[in-house]
């Protein structure tokens, strides 16, 4: 059950902490951006550096892993491409939901949660998000992303342009393990740790982001293994969508029992990925 309580906005202990000078680099899309900060996990060394996608969102780029958070052709125009219209609004359509629970693989920069809570207030949708992330990111990070700014605007959420900075920081200054609630129709449990170690036993999703990074970079999160205890956390009909087209992923994804579609990929990708769990399994 989710406690019918406000998050309090609180900054907590880093778990990271940031060092770096700002420098100049140019990023794919013509832009000169602040680049070079230096974000340590205990157990994880990152360089991230910012950059400006073609429209006109932030999107981060690990340099010391050599990948990006979002499409270059635009990080906000990509989420909603790939996660809120193909998955969760079909989802809210297909059966006139008045409640949804959300699972997210890669909170990352709060991108999908934030459309997610815009998206819910909307429609009038009560939804329940859980999302893990491995490593979050710092104060210094997030709070430099125009998510709120531009959500509002290439999304059609205009009507929370005076709302949406304060959900954004709400979203990231919640506090992780912990069940809250940001507003009446969204609530948020962010959980800190690796996928391959969660209880899924007594989950029920009804819609899956799957947003980690590409298989080439982390080849265990792509597994049939995987992908095989979040098909059985899931409710029958429910929707995984994923920008990843590869042919390993979607093998692994026929094993784990989905029936799989190809959907035309966002910008200059082809082909994306939507994987449903049927009534039975394959």
């Amino acid at each position: 059950p989710i406690p019918n309580r406000e998050v309090k906005p609180r900054i907590a202990d880093d778990t990271a902490h940031v060092r770096g000078k700002v420098g100049r680099r140019q990023s794919s899309t013509g832009e000169q951006v602040a680049c070079s900060l230096f974000l340590y996990h205990s157990f994880c060394y990152m360089s991230i550096s910012f950059l400006k996608t073609a429209d006109g969102s932030d999107s981060l780029h690990r340099d010391d892993m050599g990948e990006g958070y979002h499409s270059t052709q635009g990080a906000v125009s990509e989420a909603m491409h790939v996660y809120i219209r193909p998955n969760l609004l079909e989802r809210i359509a297909f059966d006139h939901a008045s409640s949804l629970h959300v699972f997210e693989m890669g909170f990352g920069t709060g991108l999908n949660a934030l459309l997610t809570l815009l998206t819910a207030d909307k429609e009038g949708v009560d939804v329940s998000y859980s999302s893990v992330e491995m490593y979050p990111l710092s104060t210094d990070i997030y709070a430099a992303l125009n998510y709120a700014e531009r959500c509002c605007a290439i999304g059609g959420f205009q009507e929370y342009a005076a709302k949406a900075s304060d959900w954004f920081f709400a979203l990231h200054e919640a506090q992780w393990g912990e069940w809250c609630r940001i507003t009446p129709h969204f609530s948020i449990k962010k959980i800190q740790g690796d996928i391959s170690t969660l209880d899924f036993s007594s989950s029920s999703f009804d819609c899956v982001y799957y947003d980690a990074f590409a298989p080439q970079f982390q080849p265990n999160l792509w597994t049939a293994e995987l992908f095989e205890r979040l098909f059985e956390a899931m409710r029958n009909d429910s929707i995984l969508t994923t920008y990843c087209c590869k042919g390993d992923v979607k093998r692994a994804l026929k094993t784990a029992g989905f029936q799989i579609e190809k959907i035309p990929g966002f910008a200059n990708k082809r082909e994306m990925l939507r994987a449903k769990k049927v009534w039975f399994k394959l």
